[in-house]
């Protein structure tokens, strides 16, 4: 995936010493994907079967989850970029799941990035070779490592070469990272072991790699790409936030609609049947990280007071705080639903739950078996809880 993206970044570029103008877009683009055929041997390209099968599952997926379509040369746009930069190989045994995650962040993008394209656009043919061409730079920037907080202080790129360990290596991590997400695994965790292992350039050490491919899921696309970078924030809005905050306070998403993006893609799981619908899509085993601050967890606390927000923000205020949905908590023969929000310090978090339960009644509908749980600066929300074995035999035995 790396190879691809840096083979894409040197293909967009001119020579220093190269005085002519760089070709079209469309041409760089061809010759790159000519030079990645050259390296077919490295089994680290994706034939041009998973191109069009990744084209009709996305337009499939438009269809059953927003009941409506995109222009199909936009479709074919990101099916060719996926492709290109090697993001979901063709074998990998959770495709659907990463195709669905990949396009809900493709869909945040367009939404936040068309006025802008528009804008500059002559014909659609012109938008599509922008959207392509912004797509292409930022992404090959952020994984070769260029921005982002994990941006190793050296700039040159880490480059993967042809040798043999590479695709082992990369085979490896593939058939790895997104199953220990799906297992509930905490992925900013795996991800501060991988950036550790950046200081040593050892591209050999199985956490590098991972981190390699962990990250466009980690981010998401609308924050790999860097859409919402550098935003300027409105008068009295307070100078600190993060671009991310800031498009969630302009943005058209209320708290309902942000859960429902958030979770799109993904079918309703028995289990959680009994939940209220803005939650009913979040689906058991799968872990979906939203990098958000202050104003999300707001959102939060609003969602879940049954829209008591003016009380919910005023009883609750924190500087930062990083929110992800994370499931499956595995319990005795069951799982739970749960979001784990990390807060800047404990008394952040100490304020954040005792507000919570304030709001929330546990132990009543529409939460009977939720829990709220703090640990120094973090708070887990279990939601939708099923029964133990116990308490299964305990009703059966009743009945």
């Amino acid at each position: 995936m790396l190879l691809t993206a840096t083979l894409l970044a040197c293909a967009s570029q001119p020579e220093a010493s190269d005085p002519a103008p760089a070709r079209p877009f469309p041409e760089r683009l061809e010759a790159a994907r000519l030079r990645l055929n050259e390296l077919r041997g490295q089994e680290l390209l994706v034939l041009p079967e998973w191109e069009r099968w990744t084209r009709e599952r996305y337009q499939t997926w438009l269809r059953e989850r927003f009941d409506t379509t995109w222009p199909p040369e936009r479709a074919a746009l990101e099916a060719r970029l996926w492709a290109l930069l090697g993001l979901v190989p063709r074998d990998f045994p959770l495709r659907e799941r990463a195709l669905d995650r990949l396009g809900q962040d493709t869909r945040l993008f367009f939404d936040r990035a068309n006025a802008r394209l528009v804008a500059v656009a002559e014909s659609e043919e012109e938008l599509a070779q922008l959207a392509e061409a912004d797509l292409v730079h930022e992404l090959t920037h952020a994984l070769q490592y260029q921005r982002g907080p994990l941006a190793p202080k050296d700039p040159t790129p880490f480059l993967l070469d042809d040798r043999a360990w590479a695709a082992e290596a990369l085979a490896e991590g593939e058939a790895t990272v997104l199953e220990e997400l799906a297992r509930g695994r905490d992925p900013q965790r795996l991800a501060g072991r991988a950036a550790a292992q950046l200081r040593f350039k050892d591209p050999r050490q199985p956490a590098l790699l991972r981190y390699l491919l962990l990250e466009p899921y980690l981010q998401g696309v609308t924050a790999v790409v860097g859409v919402l970078r550098n935003a300027p924030p409105k008068e009295g809005e307070p100078q600190d936030w993060s671009p991310y905050d800031q498009a969630l306070r302009r943005g058209p998403f209320g708290s309902a609609e942000l859960l429902h993006m958030a979770s799109a893609g993904f079918a309703k799981s028995p289990a959680e049947e009994e939940l209220p619908p803005n939650l009913a899509p979040l689906i058991e085993g799968q872990v979906l990280p939203l990098r958000l601050g202050a104003r999300a967890a707001q959102l939060v606390l609003a969602e879940l007071s049954g829209g008591r927000q003016e009380q919910a923000v005023k009883g609750w205020r924190a500087d930062r705080a990083d929110l992800h949905f994370a499931g499956p908590i595995l319990g005795e023969e069951g799982t739970a639903l749960a979001w784990r929000i990390r807060f800047i310090s404990g008394d952040a978090a100490k304020a954040f739950s005792d507000t919570l339960r304030a709001l929330i009644p546990l132990g009543q509908p529409p939460w009977p078996r939720a829990q709220i749980v703090q640990q120094g600066a973090r708070v887990t929300i279990l939601l939708g809880i099923p029964p133990s074995r116990r308490e299964r035999a305990d009703a059966l035995a009743r009945e």
